[in-house]
Protein backbone atom coordinates (compact mmCIF):
# COMPACT_ATOMS: atom_id res chain seq x y z
CA UNK A 1 0.00 0.00 0.00
CA UNK A 2 0.72 3.42 -0.64
CA UNK A 3 0.43 4.48 2.96
CA UNK A 4 -0.07 1.91 6.43
CA UNK A 5 -0.48 2.75 9.73
CA UNK A 6 2.23 2.01 12.43
CA UNK A 7 0.47 0.86 15.50
CA UNK A 8 3.83 -0.40 16.93
CA UNK A 9 3.72 -2.79 19.85
CA UNK A 10 2.06 -0.83 22.48
CA UNK A 11 1.20 2.93 23.35
CA UNK A 12 -1.88 5.46 22.82
CA UNK A 13 -0.83 6.53 19.33
CA UNK A 14 -0.23 5.96 16.16
CA UNK A 15 1.15 7.29 13.37
CA UNK A 16 0.26 7.42 9.61
CA UNK A 17 3.13 6.51 7.49
CA UNK A 18 2.79 8.78 3.92
CA UNK A 19 5.66 7.07 2.42
CA UNK A 20 6.40 3.01 2.10
CA UNK A 21 8.54 2.78 -0.46
CA UNK A 22 11.44 1.31 1.87
CA UNK A 23 9.15 -0.63 3.87
CA UNK A 24 9.25 -4.38 4.70
CA UNK A 25 6.82 -6.55 7.03
CA UNK A 26 3.54 -7.92 7.28
CA UNK A 27 0.64 -5.66 7.60
CA UNK A 28 -3.08 -6.61 8.44
CA UNK A 29 -6.38 -5.17 6.70
CA UNK A 30 -9.60 -4.09 7.85
CA UNK A 31 -12.42 -4.62 5.91
CA UNK A 32 -15.82 -2.56 7.87
CA UNK A 33 -19.03 -1.01 7.33
CA UNK A 34 -18.19 2.81 7.96
CA UNK A 35 -21.25 4.28 9.11
CA UNK A 36 -21.68 8.12 10.51
CA UNK A 37 -18.58 7.33 12.90
CA UNK A 38 -15.77 7.02 10.72
CA UNK A 39 -15.84 10.25 10.33
CA UNK A 40 -13.49 11.53 12.91
CA UNK A 41 -11.13 9.12 11.98
CA UNK A 42 -10.29 9.74 7.70
CA UNK A 43 -7.71 11.51 6.21
CA UNK A 44 -8.12 14.47 4.04
CA UNK A 45 -5.97 16.60 2.57
CA UNK A 46 -4.90 18.91 5.07
CA UNK A 47 -5.22 16.47 8.48
CA UNK A 48 -2.15 14.41 6.30
CA UNK A 49 0.78 15.74 8.58
CA UNK A 50 -1.19 15.64 11.60
CA UNK A 51 -1.74 12.09 11.12
CA UNK A 52 1.61 11.46 10.25
CA UNK A 53 3.08 13.05 13.41
CA UNK A 54 0.84 10.98 15.39
CA UNK A 55 -3.06 10.07 16.51
CA UNK A 56 -4.22 9.04 19.72
CA UNK A 57 -6.15 6.07 20.29
CA UNK A 58 -8.80 8.01 21.79
CA UNK A 59 -9.62 9.84 18.95
CA UNK A 60 -10.28 6.58 17.24
CA UNK A 61 -13.54 4.72 16.78
CA UNK A 62 -13.82 1.58 18.50
CA UNK A 63 -13.92 -0.87 15.44
CA UNK A 64 -10.66 0.61 14.31
CA UNK A 65 -9.50 0.22 17.88
CA UNK A 66 -10.53 -3.20 18.36
CA UNK A 67 -8.65 -4.07 15.05
CA UNK A 68 -5.43 -2.53 16.19
CA UNK A 69 -5.51 -4.63 19.44
CA UNK A 70 -6.27 -7.58 16.83
CA UNK A 71 -3.24 -6.49 14.90
CA UNK A 72 -0.78 -6.23 18.04
CA UNK A 73 -2.02 -9.61 19.38
CA UNK A 74 -0.67 -11.24 16.16
CA UNK A 75 2.49 -9.24 16.50
CA UNK A 76 1.96 -7.38 13.38
CA UNK A 77 3.04 -3.83 13.36
CA UNK A 78 1.48 -2.16 10.09
CA UNK A 79 -2.39 -2.03 9.54
CA UNK A 80 -4.35 -0.32 6.59
CA UNK A 81 -7.81 1.24 6.84
CA UNK A 82 -8.79 2.19 3.93
CA UNK A 83 -10.89 5.63 5.53
CA UNK A 84 -7.31 6.45 7.26
CA UNK A 85 -4.82 5.28 4.60
CA UNK A 86 -6.02 7.02 1.70
CA UNK A 87 -7.09 10.88 1.31
CA UNK A 88 -10.63 11.29 1.11
CA UNK A 89 -11.20 14.89 -0.06
CA UNK A 90 -8.10 14.04 -3.30
CA UNK A 91 -10.08 12.48 -6.09
CA UNK A 92 -6.36 11.39 -7.93
CA UNK A 93 -5.15 9.80 -4.51
CA UNK A 94 -8.54 8.17 -4.10
CA UNK A 95 -8.45 6.91 -7.83
CA UNK A 96 -4.45 5.75 -7.27
CA UNK A 97 -5.36 3.93 -4.47
CA UNK A 98 -8.40 2.38 -6.07
CA UNK A 99 -6.02 0.73 -8.89
CA UNK A 100 -4.18 -1.11 -6.43
CA UNK A 101 -7.35 -2.56 -4.25
CA UNK A 102 -6.16 -6.14 -5.37
CA UNK A 103 -3.08 -5.95 -4.42
CA UNK A 104 -3.80 -4.03 -0.88
CA UNK A 105 -6.22 -7.31 0.20
CA UNK A 106 -4.48 -10.21 -1.53
CA UNK A 107 -0.92 -8.87 -0.26
CA UNK A 108 -2.63 -8.33 3.50
CA UNK A 109 -1.18 -11.07 5.84
CA UNK A 110 -4.64 -10.96 7.61
CA UNK A 111 -7.91 -8.73 6.80
CA UNK A 112 -10.28 -8.56 9.74
CA UNK A 113 -13.56 -8.63 8.85
CA UNK A 114 -15.93 -6.81 11.16
CA UNK A 115 -19.01 -8.49 10.13
CA UNK A 116 -21.41 -7.82 12.52
CA UNK A 117 -20.70 -4.50 12.67
CA UNK A 118 -23.45 -1.43 11.26
CA UNK A 119 -21.41 1.12 12.95
CA UNK A 120 -17.87 2.53 13.55
CA UNK A 121 -18.22 2.66 17.50
CA UNK A 122 -19.83 -0.90 17.41
CA UNK A 123 -16.71 -2.37 17.15
CA UNK A 124 -15.02 -5.49 16.34
CA UNK A 125 -15.82 -7.15 19.71
CA UNK A 126 -19.20 -7.26 21.22
CA UNK A 127 -21.17 -8.86 23.86
CA UNK A 128 -22.64 -12.33 22.58
CA UNK A 129 -25.53 -14.48 23.30
CA UNK A 130 -26.26 -17.36 23.33
CA UNK A 131 -25.03 -19.45 20.36
CA UNK A 132 -27.17 -21.63 18.60
CA UNK A 133 -25.91 -24.90 16.59
CA UNK A 134 -26.49 -24.88 13.19
CA UNK A 135 -25.02 -26.83 10.01
CA UNK A 136 -25.36 -23.88 7.73
CA UNK A 137 -23.92 -21.28 9.49
CA UNK A 138 -21.26 -19.61 7.93
CA UNK A 139 -19.80 -15.77 8.35
CA UNK A 140 -22.03 -14.63 5.69
CA UNK A 141 -25.37 -15.22 6.53
CA UNK A 142 -26.74 -12.65 8.08
CA UNK A 143 -24.17 -10.25 8.80
CA UNK A 144 -24.46 -6.35 7.80
CA UNK A 145 -20.85 -6.18 6.39
CA UNK A 146 -22.40 -8.95 3.97
CA UNK A 147 -24.57 -7.03 2.31
CA UNK A 148 -21.82 -3.84 1.35
CA UNK A 149 -21.13 -3.61 -2.31
CA UNK A 150 -16.98 -2.48 -1.09
CA UNK A 151 -17.03 -5.13 1.23
CA UNK A 152 -17.30 -7.93 -1.65
CA UNK A 153 -14.03 -7.71 -2.84
CA UNK A 154 -12.23 -7.25 0.09
CA UNK A 155 -13.15 -10.59 1.37
CA UNK A 156 -12.63 -12.73 -2.17
CA UNK A 157 -8.75 -11.68 -2.77
CA UNK A 158 -8.15 -11.74 0.75
CA UNK A 159 -6.37 -14.73 1.24
CA UNK A 160 -6.64 -14.62 5.54
CA UNK A 161 -9.66 -13.74 7.11
CA UNK A 162 -10.91 -13.25 10.88
CA UNK A 163 -14.50 -13.09 10.70
CA UNK A 164 -15.97 -11.15 13.81
CA UNK A 165 -19.66 -12.12 13.81
CA UNK A 166 -22.62 -11.81 16.03
CA UNK A 167 -22.61 -15.07 17.96
CA UNK A 168 -18.90 -16.69 16.90
CA UNK A 169 -15.77 -15.63 14.94
CA UNK A 170 -14.22 -17.86 11.81
CA UNK A 171 -11.14 -18.07 10.27
CA UNK A 172 -11.26 -18.41 6.59
CA UNK A 173 -8.27 -18.94 3.99
CA UNK A 174 -8.08 -21.07 1.10
CA UNK A 175 -7.99 -24.17 2.68
CA UNK A 176 -11.40 -23.60 3.81
CA UNK A 177 -13.31 -22.27 6.50
CA UNK A 178 -13.11 -23.17 10.72
CA UNK A 179 -15.99 -21.69 13.01
CA UNK A 180 -14.98 -20.89 16.52
CA UNK A 181 -17.71 -23.66 17.72
CA UNK A 182 -15.14 -25.92 15.48
CA UNK A 183 -17.33 -26.46 12.77
CA UNK A 184 -15.47 -26.95 9.20
CA UNK A 185 -15.99 -25.83 5.62
CA UNK A 186 -13.51 -27.64 3.18
CA UNK A 187 -14.09 -24.92 0.95
CA UNK A 188 -14.31 -21.30 1.49
CA UNK A 189 -16.70 -18.38 0.14
CA UNK A 190 -16.04 -17.53 -3.73
CA UNK A 191 -12.50 -19.76 -4.25
CA UNK A 192 -9.96 -17.74 -6.19
CA UNK A 193 -7.84 -20.28 -6.01
CA UNK A 194 -7.90 -21.45 -9.25
CA UNK A 195 -7.29 -18.22 -10.73
CA UNK A 196 -3.94 -17.95 -9.47
CA UNK A 197 -3.08 -21.70 -10.08
CA UNK A 198 -4.25 -21.06 -14.36
CA UNK A 199 -6.93 -22.12 -15.84
CA UNK A 200 -8.44 -21.88 -19.65
CA UNK A 201 -9.97 -18.59 -20.32
CA UNK A 202 -13.91 -20.68 -20.45
CA UNK A 203 -13.48 -21.14 -16.73
CA UNK A 204 -12.33 -17.45 -15.61
CA UNK A 205 -15.32 -16.03 -17.31
CA UNK A 206 -17.47 -18.55 -15.48
CA UNK A 207 -15.86 -17.33 -12.62
CA UNK A 208 -16.72 -13.92 -13.40
CA UNK A 209 -20.40 -14.52 -13.87
CA UNK A 210 -20.66 -16.24 -10.80
CA UNK A 211 -18.80 -12.96 -8.89
CA UNK A 212 -21.31 -10.67 -10.98
CA UNK A 213 -24.37 -12.26 -9.20
CA UNK A 214 -22.97 -12.47 -5.89
CA UNK A 215 -21.48 -8.62 -6.20
CA UNK A 216 -24.79 -7.41 -7.74
CA UNK A 217 -26.99 -8.56 -4.20
CA UNK A 218 -25.27 -6.10 -2.49
CA UNK A 219 -26.27 -2.57 -1.66
CA UNK A 220 -24.03 0.60 -2.32
CA UNK A 221 -24.65 3.81 0.02
CA UNK A 222 -23.42 5.39 -3.86
CA UNK A 223 -25.08 4.24 -6.86
CA UNK A 224 -21.48 5.50 -8.83
CA UNK A 225 -19.36 2.89 -6.65
CA UNK A 226 -21.00 -0.28 -8.26
CA UNK A 227 -18.08 -0.57 -10.72
CA UNK A 228 -15.03 1.25 -9.14
CA UNK A 229 -16.00 -1.35 -5.85
CA UNK A 230 -15.51 -4.48 -8.16
CA UNK A 231 -12.23 -3.11 -10.02
CA UNK A 232 -9.55 -5.19 -8.37
CA UNK A 233 -11.21 -8.14 -9.18
CA UNK A 234 -11.48 -7.02 -12.56
CA UNK A 235 -7.92 -5.85 -12.30
CA UNK A 236 -6.88 -9.69 -11.30
CA UNK A 237 -9.31 -11.49 -13.50
CA UNK A 238 -8.11 -9.26 -16.58
CA UNK A 239 -4.46 -10.08 -16.24
CA UNK A 240 -5.35 -13.99 -16.60
CA UNK A 241 -7.92 -13.57 -19.28
CA UNK A 242 -5.48 -11.05 -21.63
CA UNK A 243 -8.74 -8.92 -22.70
CA UNK A 244 -9.81 -5.38 -22.20
CA UNK A 245 -12.49 -4.78 -19.38
CA UNK A 246 -15.51 -2.72 -20.58
CA UNK A 247 -17.71 -1.16 -17.73
CA UNK A 248 -18.21 -4.99 -15.81
CA UNK A 249 -17.70 -6.80 -19.22
CA UNK A 250 -14.84 -8.64 -21.11
CA UNK A 251 -13.79 -7.33 -25.16
CA UNK A 252 -13.02 -10.93 -26.43
CA UNK A 253 -16.48 -12.36 -25.38
CA UNK A 254 -18.89 -9.11 -25.45
CA UNK A 255 -21.85 -10.59 -27.30
CA UNK A 256 -22.00 -13.12 -24.44
CA UNK A 257 -21.18 -10.29 -21.78
CA UNK A 258 -24.08 -8.50 -23.25
CA UNK A 259 -26.72 -11.78 -22.66
CA UNK A 260 -26.83 -11.03 -18.75
CA UNK A 261 -30.29 -10.24 -17.42
CA UNK A 262 -32.02 -8.11 -14.52
CA UNK A 263 -34.18 -9.82 -11.82
CA UNK A 264 -35.72 -8.48 -8.37
CA UNK A 265 -34.92 -4.78 -8.88
CA UNK A 266 -35.75 -4.31 -12.30
CA UNK A 267 -34.78 -0.27 -12.19
CA UNK A 268 -31.72 2.19 -13.19
CA UNK A 269 -29.37 2.05 -10.41
CA UNK A 270 -29.62 5.40 -10.47
CA UNK A 271 -31.44 8.34 -12.16
CA UNK A 272 -29.23 11.17 -11.19
CA UNK A 273 -25.99 9.88 -11.78
CA UNK A 274 -24.00 8.00 -13.93
CA UNK A 275 -22.88 4.44 -13.09
CA UNK A 276 -21.98 3.01 -16.44
CA UNK A 277 -23.71 1.95 -19.87
CA UNK A 278 -27.58 0.75 -20.33
CA UNK A 279 -25.84 -1.86 -21.74
CA UNK A 280 -23.91 -2.60 -18.64
CA UNK A 281 -25.16 -4.93 -15.77
CA UNK A 282 -23.54 -2.09 -13.83
CA UNK A 283 -26.25 0.24 -14.41
CA UNK A 284 -29.21 -1.59 -13.09
CA UNK A 285 -30.29 -1.97 -9.72
CA UNK A 286 -31.23 -5.24 -9.32
CA UNK A 287 -29.51 -8.70 -9.22
CA UNK A 288 -27.60 -9.75 -12.68
CA UNK A 289 -27.34 -13.23 -13.60
CA UNK A 290 -26.20 -15.17 -16.89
Amino acid sequence: PSRVLDIGSSGDVIKLLDNTQDLSGKYASLSHRWGPSTATATTIFKSTQARTSGVPLSYLPKKIRDAIIITRYLGIRYLWVDSLCTIQDDRSDWALELTQMSAIYSGAFVVIAANHATDAEEGCFNTRGSRPSSLIDLPEMGQPLSQRGWAFQERVLARRIIHYNTRQMYFECNHGIIAEDGRRFEHRWQDLSQVEEGTDSSQLIEIWEGLVYAYCERKFTNATDKLPAISGLARLLGARLGAQYVAGLWSDILIRGLTWHSFGERKAASIGEYTGPSWSWASYGGTASY
